[in-house]
C-alpha cells in the first residue's frame, strides 16, 4: 500500500492511496520506483511523490469462478473502462 501526492494540472495536489501487487522478494526501492511510475502515468505528470505505507503478505483462495472471468486480462496495470463492462 502506498500514498501518492501528485501536482494538479491547475492547482493543488492529487492525493491517493493505492495497493500494488509485486513479487514477494521485491526490494523496497524497486517497489517505490514502480509506484512512482504508476502514479505519474495515472495523473499524467512526471513528479509524483510516493510514500510506502504498508507491506502485506496475502493468500487468496478461489471459491468459485464465473464465466466472465475468462474475458479479463491479468497483467500489469490493466484498466477496464466502464464501457467495456457495459456501464455506459
Amino acid at each position: 500500500m502506498y500514498k501518492s501526492i501528485c501536482p494538479g494540472w491547475i492547482y493543488g495536489n492529487y492525493v491517493d492511496i493505492k495497493h500494488m501487487v509485486v513479487p514477494e522478494n521485491s526490494q523496497e526501492s524497486e517497489v517505490k520506483k514502480k509506484a512512482k511510475e504508476r502514479s505519474n502515468a495515472i495523473y499524467g505528470v512526471n513528479n509524483c511523490n510516493v510514500e510506502l505505507l504498508q507491506k502485506f503478505h496475502m493468500t487468496i483462495k478461489p471459491i468459485k469462478s464465473y464465466s466472465a472471468l475468462t474475458t479479463l486480462t491479468f497483467h500489469g496495470n490493466a484498466t477496464i473502462k466502464s464501457r467495456e463492462i457495459g456501464l455506459e
